[in-house]
């Protein structure tokens, strides 16, 4: 078994360099992983859940863009709070805080809601606000903690464990749901999840802790005037405006599938839960077996190389669907998933880089800030494309035809999105130091 072999050659290996590493980089390895347990449950359940709950089409789309509109609303809100704050930490560990309650809460009261998809997208679109507010403060607290020099191999190793989890957990909870004969019993199981990863928030916050953060810039004034200057510095900031502009586009491409491909695998794949696991399973897969060649690409040619490799691939699985419900079944069920793992081994430049992407065009001054404002657009995208994608899916037909002259569409945008981040590496490649730690 040379596969299982060389997972457990990485996972010894990776071992043995964390018992090496700094306390603050141990802690950022730990907390992420804690995070990716969670994550992954709800990421890989939600829409079974809601399902469940008696969502349509519709409301699968809504349950995807509401919380982005929520996060849309407090992002810069949170980005000039936490650029305002000597300790970010007490903001990190406050918001995660909160978020542990949220979950909590859906796990015990959805149900005894009357309307329990109402109650659940509530109390969900309320938690992915907390949760923003997190990834804000911790975006801004890492500079602080982590030195330029160490990000790589921080980022690196975080997302090794976050992916390791990503392999072993779809599989837990998917062959959990697939052994539960009744809705009812099914909805008692994804309600049980929610409470497991409140109470794994609150181990994450416990681990944050610990953390001492050094040499933390100036806080600024919490103000209206703040987010004035870091609007008008990123207006003048070249080098952000073509960045995000480029990731952005590419973001929107992404997301325009988020609905429609559990739609494309559940209707028209006809995946159980065990086979949506392990869809995901083999996706992460992918990513861990090819993490540690990733991140010595980024030592050697520089993240925006890197990342060139993740945006292609991504330009594939929406050919896997569209070839997988062409073929009869379960032929093409199996040829989906070998299709998707493949276009998959690049997608770890996407998770690794582009937060250090981000931070190469940043200045210290108002960081938090400036984030925010970045993220503003992305979950303005990830608010609005998923439900674009399923409203063109149905104006196309709505059936297995309209499908594939989505995802072909879709293929189509992802392939200039590659296009125009090859474009940004050769413009800069000269501009940005190719070591980053």
């Amino acid at each position: 078994m040379p596969s299982f072999s060389l997972l457990r050659a990485r996972i010894l290996r990776s071992v043995r360099s964390f018992s090496t590493l700094d306390a603050p980089v141990k802690i950022y390895v730990i907390e992420g992983i804690l995070l990716s347990i969670v994550s992954t449950i709800l990421s890989n359940n939600n829409n079974l859940f809601a399902n469940r709950l008696g969502a349509n089409d519709y409301q699968l789309g809504l349950l995807s863009s509401i919380p982005q509109l929520v996060n849309i609303l407090i992002l810069l809100p949170g980005g000039v709070i936490a650029d305002s704050l000597k300790n970010k930490k007490r903001m990190v560990l406050g918001t995660i805080s909160a978020s542990g309650v949220l979950y909590l809460a859906i796990g015990l009261a959805t149900g005894f809601a009357q309307n329990q998809f109402i109650a659940f997208l509530a109390l969900f679109a309320t938690s992915a606000g907390t949760t923003t507010l997190y990834s804000i403060s911790w975006q801004s607290l890492f500079p602080d903690v982590i030195s330029i020099e160490k990000r790589n191999k921080t980022l690196t190793l975080r997302t090794f464990g976050v992916m390791l989890i990503s392999v072993i957990s779809p599989l837990a909870t998917g062959s959990i749901l697939s052994s539960i004969g009744t809705n009812e019993g099914k909805i008692a199981a994804h309600q049980t999840f929610f409470v497991l990863v409140g109470v794994l928030t609150f181990v994450q916050v416990f681990a944050l802790s610990r953390l001492k953060p050094q040499n933390a810039p100036k806080p600024q004034g919490m103000s209206l005037k703040a987010l004035k200057e870091a609007g008008a510095a990123l207006l003048r900031n070249k080098r952000f405006i073509y960045f995000a502009s480029v990731t952005i586009f590419f973001y929107m491409t992404w997301h325009m599938d988020w609905t429609l491909f559990y739609i494309g695998q559940t209707q028209y794949l006809g995946f159980n839960e065990f086979q949506l696991a392990l869809a995901t399973v083999l996706a992460g897969l992918a990513q861990f077996l090819t993490l540690r060649f990733w991140s010595r690409v980024n030592e050697r040619k520089g993240v925006i190389f890197a990342m060139l490799f993740g945006v292609l691939g991504l330009a594939f699985p929406p050919i896997s669907m569209i070839v997988g419900v062409s073929l009869p079944q379960p032929l093409g069920k199996i040829v989906f998933l070998v299709m998707y793992t493949v276009s998959c081994l690049g997608f770890a430049t996407v998770t690794l880089n582009v937060f250090q992407c981000l931070l190469q065009v940043l200045d210290e001054k108002n960081r938090a800030l400036s984030i925010s404002i970045f993220t503003v657009f992305s979950s303005l995208s990830n608010a609005c494309l998923p439900m674009f994608g399923v409203m063109l899916y149905k104006w196309l037909g709505g059936n297995l035809s309209g499908l594939k002259m989505t995802f072909a569409i879709i293929f189509v945008l992802r392939i200039i999105a590659a296009g125009l981040w090859f474009k940004r590496y050769l413009d800069t490649k000269d501009e940005f130091p190719v070591r980053q730690g």
